[in-house]
């Protein structure tokens, strides 16, 4: 989080100069969960902060938190980052919970708490992690164009527009993939 002092950290895995001493500083890649949720099924991301995707799945509503935790045992995430639409406050919550800091003490829907929490628990062995939620906005006709360039279509469907063409399964691990990217565009 920016600290209103001014002070604005540098995101892990960003590259910085500092002017007084003339070197190159890298930084270890941060690691963020993104998940894209939904009524029946939620896409989830691991991505790092070069832009690698790591995994990208669906998996049905009720298995999400399971697939979150192992993640965040698995990726050691800094953050998680929640797609502000369907379902996202009460999804924040249960992470919260999930997490070890509840899902109430931090303010009432719409609050700025809502936005970005840190949360320390044992499930994560003392790393902050915190959840953020990003702007959905069209990612879904984004993660749409995308699959289809990324399959392109058999016979004669090759010929189509990308406009014309629907896609074969669902993409909402797309869509997961567009969040994180938001969210490091943001912090860069």
């Amino acid at each position: 989080m920016i600290d209103p002092g001014g002070y604005h950290p540098i995101p892990r895995g960003l590259h910085h100069r500092p002017a007084w001493r003339g070197v190159d500083v890298v930084l270890e890649p941060t690691k963020v969960i993104s998940i894209d949720p939904g009524r029946e099924k939620c896409g989830v991301a691991v991505v790092s902060s070069e832009g690698e995707t790591i995994l990208k799945t669906i998996v049905p509503a009720g298995r999400l938190l399971d697939t979150v935790r192992d993640l965040v045992a698995r990726h050691g995430v800094s953050t998680i980052v929640i797609g502000d639409r369907t379902g996202s406050r009460e999804l924040v919550r249960a992470i919260r919970e999930m997490l070890g800091t509840g899902g109430t003490g931090n303010g009432g829907a719409g609050s700025r708490a809502d936005k970005a929490t840190t949360a320390t628990g044992a499930l994560h062995a003392g790393r902050d992690i915190e959840v953020v939620l990003v702007d959905e906005h069209e990612s879904s006709m984004e993660a749409r164009h995308r699959y289809l360039r990324d399959h392109p279509g058999r016979g004669l469907e090759r010929l189509l527009p990308v406009s014309m063409r629907v896609p074969r399964e669902p993409y909402d691990d797309y869509v997961a993939v567009i969040l994180a990217e938001r969210y490091f565009g943001k912090i860069r």
